[in-house]
């Protein structure tokens, strides 16, 4: 039954025709308002790069001439894009029919650990750094918009695009207005009624990206390796435990989770309005709280997965 439920929403969702989300209880309304007023207060524990603070060397390109020279490699970035690859790998064949995967615990396993995303946009911004020259901007719209033209599957290399140049142009202005328009924009995409298009992606998930440059990796990094065996294992508990408890109450989680999180198997990073449960009208009120909760909870899985799940070595 679980398998013929998947199949045939993913058959919807190919279709255009998507079914609407659960309608949540109180309960998920007060977690997602919650997750949205603690998110400010969780991101002042986290360390922000400042003018002085070096960013991470994870790219295969050299610096600029008349560039400072780059810090050492740091290998978590190149271990780390490896498994979104394998994660990457791992979503696409249980969202596609046909391979035996469909419905059961690796359906529940998919949706608790869809978080690759995310993490790539983090990763993402944290290697975009330095000076727009001519060349990276030729780069941008030549190699990056080009690729995307050619396969309408490349929608993560025209978002890369637009997030480069608008955080570029963000860069003019104070911080915490930055920070005001990125996450505006984002809670403004839940509130679409345009059909699937890259504008709400790039939207939806410019927050990430942008997290991903503001972050003192290197600050996080050595913060990690300060903690001691029993820090270590709380983080692994944390997310061991989250991922169990969907598997074990999936339909519950589902309510909850999918309530601030818009991933369907063909239709990623969209719009919450068009999916809407037209029993629960007000719910559109808490949109903006729930893509906050969303991003919240997101962001918390890729930052864990990354620090303690992913190999270091030097960094």
């Amino acid at each position: 039954a679980a398998a013929t439920a998947a199949m045939a929403e993913e058959a919807a969702a190919a279709a255009g025709v998507v079914p609407p989300l659960p309608c949540p209880g109180p309960g998920a309304h007060a977690a997602a308002v919650a997750a949205a007023v603690a998110l400010p207060a969780a991101a002042l524990l986290l360390p922000w790069r400042t003018s002085s603070s070096s960013a991470p060397q994870a790219s295969d390109s050299g610096p600029e001439p008349g560039e400072p020279a780059q810090p050492p490699r740091c290998l978590a970035f190149d271990n780390a894009k490896f498994l979104v690859q394998v994660l990457v790998v791992w979503d696409h064949t249980v969202a596609v029919s046909g391979f035996g995967f469909e419905g059961g615990p690796y359906s529940a396993l998919t949706k608790a650990i869809r978080f690759h995303m995310p993490l790539a946009c983090l990763l993402s911004g944290a290697v975009t750094h330095g000076p727009l020259t001519k060349d990276r901007l030729l780069a941008i719209f030549v190699a990056n918009v080009s690729a995307g033209l050619i396969s309408p599957n490349s929608w993560y290399v025209k978002c890369l695009a637009f997030w480069r140049l608008l955080t570029r142009l963000l860069r003019r202005l104070p911080v915490f207005l930055q920070w005001a328009l990125v996450l505006l924009a984002g809670m403004a995409s839940a509130y679409s009624k345009k059909k699937l298009n890259e504008m709400d992606r790039v939207a939806s998930m410019l927050p990430y990206f942008f997290l991903g440059q503001r972050l003192d990796w290197g600050r996080l990094c050595a913060w990690r390796a300060r903690l001691g065996p029993g820090g270590h294992c709380l983080a692994w508990a944390v997310l061991v435990g989250f991922v169990g408890s969907y598997i074990l109450f999936e339909e519950q989680a589902d309510v909850v989770v999918r309530s601030v999180d818009t991933y369907f198997p063909t239709l990623p990073w969209t719009s919450m309005r068009k999916f809407l449960s037209p029993d629960c009208p007000d719910d559109r009120d808490f949109l903006a709280a729930r893509y906050l909760a969303g991003l919240a909870l997101r962001c918390a899985q890729a930052l864990l997965f990354f620090l303690f799940c992913v190999p270091h070595g030097r960094c």
